[in-house]
């Protein structure tokens, strides 16, 4: 089974289209902030949170206050990283547990939407890495209206990642995405039939 990790900096564009190119390749998509959320709804990934980062971090409900830590580390990278240590390695393993499993179904492609693909160095994670990369501005009015944002939040979230130009040189695929939907299809098209052909 193949795996092609699909990666971008923040309001890119990239689970619009790895969405796209699982259905051009009629493939399961995994999604990196979908485990990341479970993982971080375990109990022992709770206690963990409590323990480096105080109560406050914890919400009502006893999971993690999902706002006051994005504010956290969106502006200390330090905190960041700690937050990362926790999480990451849960992510990690649940995403190899749904690969064995969808290698076990029989799928010959999985998709693996992960924006910090390069920043945690997983590319070795996957067969192939994909970026789609968007002009910064889009980028940030995107981000802006989709999380409520101010601007300056915004640009942090941006600035936490890494820049989209080193992106590039790390990927086998580049997929510029400045343009609408329908250009995005074909583009997933066109990778998904280079894909199958290089098979």
């Amino acid at each position: 089974m193949k795996k092609i990790g699909v990666t971008g900096g923040t309001g890119s564009g990239k689970t619009t289209f790895a969405l796209l190119l699982g259905e051009a390749l009629n493939c399961p998509v995994i999604n990196a902030d979908t485990l990341s959320r479970e993982a971080s709804a375990l109990s022992e990934t709770i206690d963990e949170i409590r323990k480096t980062f105080g109560e406050e971090y914890i919400n009502s409900q006893g999971q993690m206050d999902r706002k006051k830590m994005g504010a956290l580390v969106f502006s200390d990278e330090r905190s960041r990283e700690k937050l990362n240590g926790i999480i990451h390695p849960m992510v990690r393993k649940r995403y190899f547990e749904h690969c064995a499993l969808y290698e076990a179904e029989g799928e010959s492609y999985v998709i693996y939407d992960c924006p910090l693909l390069f920043e945690c160095s997983l590319q070795g994670d996957v067969d192939k890495s994909i970026l789609v990369y968007t002009r910064d501005e889009t980028r940030l009015e995107r981000i802006i209206k989709r999380d409520n944002l101010t601007k300056d939040e915004g640009i942090s979230r941006m600035a936490s990642q890494m820049s989209q130009d080193d992106k590039i040189d790390l990927s086998d695929i580049v997929i510029y995405n400045d343009s609408d939907i329908e250009d995005l299809k074909k583009a997933a098209l066109i990778v998904a039939e280079e894909i199958t052909a290089n098979d």
